[in-house]
């Protein structure tokens, strides 16, 4: 945290440790950047007792702390996308709104076929889906299909991430981390942004506006490193956010030895979870250093 807090204060105005230390996180432009901070961090930890990832897989900003983690990025390169992707928040924020839906990615795109408000914007699991778009449509929306018997879930979000609301950032977006120079990644790394989640594409301008307008492929992702053979996923959030998908895509898979654990959860002091979550590694196999200062 200390060594890319020079970067958050140069381009977002404020320091990452002061924020987390206090718990005064701002706005959603101050979190997304905070969230890169605290999963670099985390992973630095995690290492630390010797737990290395064999793959990465980024969900949205997380694709940013993914690429460090990888090797594509050093630390203070990682910083800088993080805080570029942060800024460009501040324009837009307060406008939008994102809602999870109980419906496949292709159901919820056919039921939004010809608005213009509205987007299918997140594959979470093969019958989850987040819809991204203007605060009052999405709510709409999101009753609208409640009343019909369809699960929904607000986000808590006041930004349409990767949706048409982005367009506006993405130019400026390009144009910096498009100056940046992007390594092959030293682990396997796969993409949300792409297409293809084992695509190889450099980690360039465009590959940034992908990620920030396009549609997350986090289902592809997950489903493709269940395929190479990956069955231990852990998630490095502040709360479980997406281990349910990693769940739900599994068991579509018909997968039925796995795991799926989270880092941190809400409410539960810090070392208590990361010590917790060494021993769940441990005892799923995972090459981990339990010492005596550790348990």
């Amino acid at each position: 945290i200390d060594a890319i807090d020079p970067v958050f204060g140069d381009e977002l105005g404020f320091s990452a440790r002061a924020a987390l230390a206090g718990g005064e996180h701002g706005g959603t432009d101050q979190v997304q950047a905070l969230t890169f901070a605290m999963q670099v961090g985390l992973a630095a930890v995690l290492r630390s007792r010797g737990a290395a990832p064999a793959a990465v897989i980024g969900h949205s900003v997380g694709e940013v702390a993914a690429c460090v983690i990888a090797g594509v990025f050093d630390l203070a390169d990682g910083a800088r996308i993080a805080c570029y992707r942060a800024r460009g928040f501040r324009s837009v924020q307060g406008a939008g709104a994102m809602a999870l839906v109980a419906l496949s990615f292709a159901d919820a795109e056919q039921r939004l076929a010809g608005q213009q408000q509205v987007v299918a914007a997140i594959s979470a699991a093969p019958e989850s889906t987040v819809i991204s778009g203007t605060a009052d449509a999405v709510r709409a929306i999101a009753a609208e299909w409640s009343a019909q018997g369809i699960v929904t879930r607000a986000v808590n979000t006041d930004v349409a991430f990767h949706s048409p609301a982005m367009d506006a950032l993405t130019g400026e977006l390009a144009r910096l981390t498009g100056a940046l120079s992007p390594r092959p990644a030293r682990i396997p790394l796969y993409s949300t942004a792409m297409a293809d989640p084992r695509s190889a594409a450099p980690r360039d301008g465009d590959y940034w506006v992908a990620n920030l307008r396009g549609r997350v492929r986090f289902t592809e992702a997950v489903t493709a490193a269940a395929e190479d053979g990956h069955r231990l996923f852990l998630e490095i959030a502040p709360h479980p956010v997406v281990s349910h998908s990693i769940v739900d895509t599994l068991t579509a898979a018909g997968l039925d030895e796995y795991a799926v654990l989270p880092l941190h959860r809400r409410n539960m002091p810090e070392v208590r979870s990361v010590t917790t979550t060494m021993a769940a590694l441990h005892c799923h196999g995972a090459p981990v250093r339990l010492g005596p200062s550790h348990t």
